[in-house]
């Protein structure tokens, strides 16, 4: 998953995928749906990876949902900013409620302009209520450059830059085809009950290509028959670095 590759930024995000796709979270998973549709219902339709991804933000929460108001695709909880002035960016709460990811401590990213949440900023005080019902305001240690209506991807401080990083390498890096193998083998996890999981992996490598493999269960301890009824899928990416513009994150 990019420069990304084989760093902390890229196993995040795997174990994002396979934690949302194991056999625990899988069921969860598939009905998960904002206000406009369904998760299985966007990867039948939209165009690519960075549009789905996109849509199942926090912000668009339902009751419908993965845990604890974090996106579905990326390893953040994402608000859209509705007021900013210096330190201070004020949300609308996400319907289920506010992400418990997004307290003092944690940093943030602006999806919508690079340095928009600078380099090092962590949230200082997160005020409920403010300035009225349904909404909160969160405080910087640092002043912000971010506009009303951005995207504000909050996450860990070591990984301040992966969602943006993420969101390059899948806009201008991952070729069409590939976001095509990819999107197709998660509308297969999501709509057919016989995958009980599905694994995802990136390898780093000069060429870039998707390998998809299923992976049958089998009916007896000796491991003889084959289980068409339940099997899981197993998704790796091989591809080159990222060419993204920021930077990788600290170790």
């Amino acid at each position: 998953m990019g420069a990304l590759i084989q760093t902390k930024g890229t196993q995040r995000l795997a174990r994002l995928f396979n934690n949302r796709f194991d056999k625990g979270s899988i069921d969860q998973t598939r009905n998960v749906q904002t206000s406009s549709g369904t998760l299985q219902a966007a990867f039948a339709t939209l165009p690519d990876l960075l549009t789905i991804s996109d849509n199942f933000i926090a912000q668009n929460a339902t009751t419908q949902w993965v845990p604890n108001v974090r996106d579905v695709l990326y390893p953040a909880a994402t608000l859209v900013a509705v007021a900013v002035s210096g330190k201070k960016i004020t949300f609308i709460d996400p319907a289920p409620d506010w992400p418990p990811l997004i307290a003092n401590g944690i940093s943030a990213a602006d999806l919508d302009l690079p340095l928009g949440v600078p380099k090092g900023a962590i949230v200082t005080n997160v005020a409920r209520g403010s300035p009225a019902a349904g909404k909160t305001t969160v405080t910087f240690s640092l002043s912000v450059t971010a506009e009303k209506g951005h995207r504000i991807s909050f996450c860990p401080l070591k990984h301040q830059n992966l969602v943006r990083r993420w969101r390059f390498y899948l806009k201008s890096d991952l070729g069409a085809s590939n976001h095509t193998r990819i999107q197709a083998a998660v509308l297969t996890a999501l709509t057919d009950p016989s995958v009980t999981s599905a694994r995802f992996q990136a390898v780093e490598n000069n060429t870039q290509t998707v390998f998809v493999e299923t992976i049958f269960a089998t009916t007896d301890d000796e491991d003889d028959n084959l289980d068409p009824t339940h099997k899981s899928l197993f998704v790796a990416l091989m591809t080159a670095r990222t060419n993204a513009p920021d930077t990788v994150d600290d170790p």
